[in-house]
């Protein structure tokens, strides 16, 4: 087999092994989250563990390649053993779950135990098929690689292909397969890549033999190799540099993260997006260097300039992040477009733009720091891999102090700032390290250095990234910022209407909810509803803080204990900014406040509840509230009585995605009813039996004063008003929706809506008022005939004029 058509091959098979691999993290990252929660110290906890397999991986079976007489064969079954490992993957992932149960069942919520079994949890499941994955580089490069002088070649070539690979992996998989396919399926493809890579590089061992025993060994050339790699000292520099550099690249990746959420959305694409073009930068930054590589007189001079640009690029790319999304606007307008695909095509266009040169310098580093320390291509394989593993431990450090230390101790963008300085230092310590720049040019370099680092800490701004996502899209005028926190969670602001004084709760630069009047509807009717209809409900479950009026509305009712689990700590510090809502409900006797993911509780509590209610959470920012899955496992947690009530969405997704939740929710609680509060918002609710509306009881509630008071702040203290809501029950609701797909955790429909418009969809309203029926035949509790017959013919006048309510109402929006 010749030279050329044997790297082309080589080349094929590298680059569909990355594609499997960011593949396997993006599925792994998800279904490990159903299992943990979403919470920042799940997520951190899932990576480090992932990328400690990586460095593992590169560090042993690097050593490893230069002793096997054919490395390319230990590379396919390597990918083989990944492909196997996968296989079994949905096996383990499950006894680990039903394992995480028993334990947390045993335990407190918020007990250390827990978390200690998160992270031995995530890291025993992954650190066998991501150790494979850490040595493949070792191994290929080992058998593609004869002669130190093309080392920087190769390497950097190989080392791009499979980044570009990786970014293939990451865009199909995150634009298209999960949600065309599904986890599972997607799991599948991702394994037959896995064999016919390690098939196809069986077979390319078989027919072409290492470069190394082809080719003859030659010594070190060149005086960039014998300054550098003769040095045990310059060595050791590099690969400090390296380690350092592979910290700060992770803290940009997740600081970047951070700010360009404001611009690209809290949905599941926008993670994609970011991935997907933090990657290409790497890619394009190691074909770049390719053909210099080898050919530096100075490679730590070099290496210098690199980390300086870095940091550099980073410090002028913080303003111009202000900028993204009226550039964004102004583009999607020039463009004439307005379909999701232009929308999200042009916000990925401008976040490569920002990010293409820091991380193109990123991508070169790399490649340039193993070409000049590895001394013998005899051990190239273990020089390749400490290098590799050095860089991946500092990533390790860096998404850990990024996420936990700099965001909540200074901020994102004095985080940005700091790291800065880490690429500024290192770019010094390569310099004044370096044999081959005279002492008075290091001192003048050095200098030079030191001026940019105090320039920059009289540059760095500390604003918070709300304070730019309110500037550039024109709210500041209107708004006041009335509190602000960037944490290790999130970034939560409280926003005031300067104009009629509103108050709104924001996350991550979308507001989420509101003290408007019609938003004020859905969070009562969701603390209110369930009880009204339930005859002594005592244990009520909110999932979901958000300002506390939901929780609020659980306390009132006699008996009531309210658990309230929330993933975000600092809505304690936002619920005095929502008094007249909350009434201080944080310190009620009766209420109890819990940190956590609701799912993750929900899962794990061994604790029945009469009334289960989800406080408006949209489901394209919480897919994993809205699944099959996940409300079979809050059937479990009901009484035999209880009653479960959630927020259906009416805007952002079109109506057979709502059909789909409505769907969704009916194939497990098969009593369900669905309630219109207004076009923003809809209501479903399940009871334990065909739905029935007890008078008596509803008139006995309403007589409470506290509950009587807080319901009519919206009108709600009269019943006619709540009972025309009603929309339709299990018969009528089943013919409307059954048509539509199931959202399950494997195959999520409603997470990867393409609906690019957050406006109400009025296909949805008007389906609504096709199927309305009216609440009559579920009525009961009637003192006499002449009541009851009083009391429909009002019902009646009620439901003709919500007809007419909602007519006005989709013509006012």
């Amino acid at each position: 087999m010749s030279n050329r058509l044997n790297s082309i091959l080589l080349i094929t098979i590298f680059l569909f092994s990355g594609i499997a691999g960011l593949t396997y993290e993006l599925i792994w990252l998800r279904q490990l989250h159903l299992i943990f929660g979403v919470t920042s110290f799940a997520l951190a906890t899932v990576l480090a563990a992932f990328m400690a397999g990586l460095a593992l991986g590169s560090y042993y079976l690097g050593r490893l390649a230069d002793r096997v007489s054919n490395p390319l064969r230990l590379y396919a079954l390597l990918e083989i053993g990944i492909g196997v490992y996968a296989l079994f993957i949905p096996l383990l992932f499950s006894g680990l779950d039903n394992l995480y149960i028993l334990i947390g069942q045993s335990a407190s919520y918020s007990s250390l135990l827990l978390d200690i079994f998160r992270f031995i949890g995530a890291f025993v499941i992954i650190l066998i098929p991501s150790t494979f994955m850490g040595g493949t580089l070792p191994l290929v490069s080992k058998y593609y690689i004869a002669r130190r002088d093309e080392l920087g070649y190769k390497v950097s070539l190989l080392y791009g292909i499979n980044t570009l690979g990786a970014t293939v992996g990451t865009f199909i998989t995150g634009f298209f397969l999960l949600k065309e396919f599904g986890v599972q399926f997607t799991t599948y493809l991702a394994v037959i890549i896995n064999f016919l890579v390690g098939a196809s590089a069986w077979m390319l061992a078989y027919f072409s033999p290492a470069a190394t025993e082809k080719e003859t060994l030659e010594p070190k050339t060149g005086p960039a190799s014998t300054a550098v790699a003769g040095s045990p000292f310059l060595r050791k520099i590099i690969l400090a540099a390296i380690g350092i550099s592979g910290f700060a690249s992770l803290c940009y990746e997740v600081l970047w993260g951070r700010a360009l959420i404001y611009f690209l959305g809290l949905t599941t694409y926008a993670y994609t997006t970011m991935l997907t073009a933090f990657l290409i930068g790497i890619a394009l930054g190691s074909f770049l260097i390719l053909k210099f590589a080898d050919h530096l007189k100075n490679p730590l001079l070099w290496l210098a300039l690199l980390e300086l640009a870095i940091g550099i690029f980073a410090f002028v790319l913080l303003p111009v992040i202000h900028s993204f999304y009226p550039l964004s606007q102004t583009l999607s307008a020039w463009l004439g477009q307005s379909g999701w695909w232009s929308i999200v095509g042009v916000r990925f266009l401008i976040a490569l733009i920002l990010m293409l040169p820091p991380t193109i310098c990123m991508g070169a580093i790399l490649p340039l720091a193993i070409k000049y320390y590895t001394e013998n291509i005899a051990v190239m394989g273990h020089s390749l891999g400490v290098v590799y593993a050095v860089n991946t431990v500092g990533s390790i450090l860096g998404s850990l102090v990024a996420g936990f230390i700099l965001v909540p101790l200074v901020g994102v963008r004095l985080g940005i700032a700091i790291v800065v300085a880490v690429n500024i230092l290192i770019a010094l310590l390569l310099i004044v390290t370096n044999p081959a720049i005279p002492l008075k040019r290091q001192r003048v370099f050095g200098g030079v250095g030191l001026v940019i680092l105090i320039a920059l800490f009289f540059l760095a701004d500390n604003r918070p990234m709300i304070l730019s996502s309110v500037e550039f899209t024109g709210l500041q005028k209107r708004y006041n910022l009335l509190y602000v926190n960037e944490n290790s969670e999130a970034s939560i602001a409280v926003l005031e209407d300067k104009v009629n004084g509103e108050r709104e709760l924001s996350i991550n630069g979308e507001s989420t909810a509101f003290t408007i009047y019609q938003d004020m509807q859905v969070h009562k009717l969701l603390g209110h509803l369930p009880p009204l209809l339930h005859k002594s409900p005592q244990n009520f479950l909110v999932v979901g803080f958000g300002f506390g009026s939901t929780a609020y509305a659980s306390t009132l009712y006699p008996n009531a204990q309210v658990d309230c689990i929330e993933i975000l700590p600092e809505e304690i510090e936002t619920a005095p900014f929502f008094l007249p809502q909350n009434h201080g409900v944080v310190n009620f006797a009766n209420f109890n406040l819990m940190i956590g993911d609701g799912r993750d509780y929900i899962k794990l509590t061994d604790k029945k509840y009469d009334i289960i209610s989800f406080n408006a959470i949209h489901p394209k920012i919480s897919p994993n509230l809205y699944t099959r899955d996940f409300y079979e496992l809050c059937k479990n947690i009901l009484s035999d009585d209880g009653i479960i009530i959630a927020w259906m969405p009416p805007n952002a997704i079109t109506e057979t995605e709502f059909k789909s939740m409505a769907n969704t929710f009916g194939q497990v609680f098969i009593h369900s009813s669905l309630w219109y509060v207004n076009p923003s918002h809809f209501l479903i609710m399940g009871t334990p039996s065909p739905l029935k509306i007890d008078l008596q009881l509803l008139r006995q509630w309403l007589k409470e004063p506290a509950i009587r008071a807080d319901l009519g702040e919206t009108s709600y203290d009269n019943p006619y008003e709540i009972l025309s809501n009603f929309v339709a029950t299990e018969q009528d609701l089943y013919s409307y929706a059954a048509a539509s797909p199931i959202n399950t955790d494997d195959h999520p429909q409603i997470e990867f809506s393409q609906v690019h418009t957050v406006t109400v969809n009025f296909d949805v309203i008007r389906g609504m008022q096709r199927i309305k029926q009216n609440v009559a035949p579920y009525l009961t509790g009637f003192d006499s005939e002449e009541e009851r017959e009083k009391i429909l013919d009002t019902l009646d006048r009620y439901n003709e004029a919500k007809k007419w309510v909602v007519e006005g109402q989709v013509l006012a929006w």
